[in-house]
């Protein structure tokens, strides 16, 4: 039988020292391998860490801006802490706080802004925004890599930009601040109080009865009318009554409150002093009156507006205007007839003035008649000028020689005309002389006609006529004195004329009655 040959021990040494060689080798060759992958695992491990710090930021600006967003959209004014908007109750705080990290400390700071919900156009001036209107929060964080080649391939540092927006809620749950005047005309005090009073509503018939908006909206005209609106109708000095309410509509107190009149607040108003702050829902009424101005320009109307105005802390400025029609009144004509002896009138100087007699008792004798100068003076008291006029005199119209310009067929407002004409009486009688105008644009009253009344009587027993002395010198005057019969002493005047005399012309007198002339004007 065959029987191998056992190994000889030089045999399997060999084999040993082999595959102890191959081990050592593959030791050194993963040595090797893992100092070639170990750097490019680390490159893997932090860029996964930056990867997760960037999606960390990225979430907390994009929480942080609609944080901000929703705070805003609900108090607009609050874009940063101020007196009003304290922390954390403004969009800045809530912003910030949304993004801070352990130390407490804010990772961005937000910049906000409300803008219109038409034009898209963001306000200047947050006390614009409304509801309705979107307001949009932005911020940015400033991301820094770990990983140095990461850094390097991008540039430096990453900045994680985020917008939100929200629309701002409505009234019913935004206490965005509100400030609203309101500017009523007592209608009661207007010319056309009962047109107010059968086409305009009342704003508020409880609180503030008969009270009108000037204009109004015309409710009975139809709605295609030429005149929707209706304007209060005051005249020059007419009272008008006003009630200023303003009310706090919004949901936000508010500060620094001023109301004011564009023709200055009055003095004496029947209201309590005017707030600087006003609550949510509170209101403020103030009644007042102002005496209506003249019509301003040529025209026979004019607008007057009375604008209040309110402003706040919180709130942009709001009118309320009330705005009603000045009209001139009607042509008002007023004729008076007085009487006098004189042409000029008073003593015979005219001075002041005429004088105011609508009757005079004259005397007269067989020879000589009484005679007696009638001033007529037509005005036009009214506001417009009067067109059309008659004037018509009892004595069957005005002479020719009448001392006036020609009768006027129209008179402006405020025009006078006067003229004076001269009558004489032969017989003994009591004559009562009218005088009438009349025009269409002047409403007919009591005015528009006044009477003057000449009572003569002879004069009886040894009683002289005092004869009319006006215009006569030192030696003409005497004379006529004389040849009147009269006895008593005769005040002469050195040169000149007579202007005055103390003893009626045409009165009857005793014959030793004396008589004074000067030649000068008398008060």
């Amino acid at each position: 039988m065959f029987r191998s040959r056992p190994a000889r021990p030089s045999d399997a040494g060999v084999h040993a020292r082999l595959r102890w060689r191959r081990r050592e080798r593959s030791r050194g060759q993963s040595v090797v391998e893992f100092a070639l992958v170990l750097p490019l695992l680390l490159l893997l491990f932090a860029g996964a860490a930056d990867l997760g710090r960037l999606f960390f930021n990225f979430v907390a600006v994009e929480n942080a801006v609609k944080e901000g967003a929703l705070y805003g959209a609900r108090y607009p004014l609050c874009d940063n802490s101020s007196g009003r908007c304290p922390d954390p109750n403004n969009v800045q705080w809530r912003t910030e706080n949304e993004a801070r990290t352990g130390a407490n400390t804010a990772l961005v700071t937000p910049t906000s802004e409300c803008r219109n919900a038409v034009s898209t156009i963001a306000y200047s001036d947050l006390r614009d925004c409304v509801a309705g209107d979107t307001y949009v929060v932005r911020a940015t964080i400033q991301f820094a890599p770990i990983t140095p080649i990461l850094s390097q391939i991008i540039g430096g540092n990453i900045n994680l930009s985020a917008e939100s927006r929200a629309v701002v809620l409505n009234q019913a749950f935004d206490p965005t601040p509100g400030l609203a005047p309101t500017k009523l005309i007592l209608g009661t005090g207007a010319r056309n109080a009962a047109e107010l009073a059968a086409n305009c509503e009342q704003p508020d018939p409880i609180g503030s009865p008969n009270y009108f908006r000037s204009p109004c909206v015309d409710i009975v005209a139809p709605i295609d009318s030429a005149n929707p609106l209706i304007w209060a109708v005051f005249r020059p000095g007419d009272t008008i009554s006003y009630r200023v309410t303003v009310r706090n509509n919004g949901g936000t107190n508010l500060s620094g409150v001023t109301i004011t009149d564009s023709v200055g607040w009055p003095g004496g108003a029947t209201c309590a002093t005017r707030p600087t702050t006003m609550n949510v829902s509170t209101s403020y009424v103030c009644s007042y009156t102002r005496a209506a101005p003249s019509v301003s320009g040529s025209g026979n109307t004019s607008s007057y507006a009375n604008t209040v105005t309110t402003d706040s802390n919180e709130t942009l400025p709001t009118q309320d205007a009330a705005t009603v029609t000045l009209e001139r009144p009607p042509a008002d004509l007023q004729v008076v007839k007085f009487v006098s002896p004189y042409q000029l009138g008073n003593d015979g100087d005219g001075s002041p003035s005429f004088g105011t007699a609508r009757s005079i008792t004259l005397g007269r004798t067989a020879a000589v008649s009484a005679q007696v100068w009638y001033q007529i003076g037509l005005q036009n008291a009214g506001g417009r000028t009067a067109t059309g006029i008659t004037i018509s005199d009892s004595n069957g119209g005005l002479p020719t020689n009448a001392d006036c310009t020609a009768r006027p067929t129209s008179l402006a407002a405020g025009a006078l005309w006067t003229c004076r004409y001269q009558k004489s009486f032969g017989s003994d009688q009591v004559q009562a002389n009218t005088v009438t105008v009349t025009s269409p644009d002047s409403p007919p009253d009591s005015n528009d006609a006044d009477t003057a009344t000449v009572t003569v009587t002879a004069c009886t027993g040894t009683n002289k006529l005092v004869p009319l002395l006006i215009g006569l010198d030192r030696t003409t005057g005497p004379a006529a004195w004389t040849a009147a019969g009269f006895t008593g002493f005769y005040n002469n005047i050195t040169s000149g004329n007579v202007v005055t005399q103390d003893r009626q012309a045409f009165s009857c007198m005793p014959p030793a009655t004396p008589i004074f002339v000067t030649r000068t004007t008398t008060p």
